[in-house]
């Protein structure tokens, strides 16, 4: 594990292998945990793009998602499906990644 993913884990409060997703919303970021907790942080999500980058486990799919493929529990060229049941869209340029899910 990098500086970068253990200084996530700091920022969250959490065990990184816990965070299902994260959503941007403006300069604002919600952390989605897989007990269902949520975290709002004051980072973009380019910001945890860029830290995350070193990690297998974590992909930008859409201006808005970085998901977790631990938590995808199917996919198509469209969508993915977290193992929560909520939907996420995969926009059109990053479509290839549905093969490797």
């Amino acid at each position: 594990m990098n500086y970068f993913s253990t200084k996530v884990e700091k920022l969250i409060g959490s065990n990184l292998k816990e965070v299902s997703h994260f959503k941007a919303d403006i300069n604002y970021t919600c952390i989605h945990l897989k007990n269902g907790e949520k975290h709002m942080l004051s980072y973009t999500l380019k910001r945890f793009e860029e830290m995350l980058e070193d990690s297998d486990n974590f992909v930008r799919i859409h201006r808005r998602y970085i998901v977790n493929f631990d938590f995808v529990s199917q996919s198509n060229k469209h969508e993915v499906q977290l193992r929560s049941g909520e939907f996420l869209p995969i926009a059109r340029r990053k479509r290839n990644l549905s093969n490797s899910l």
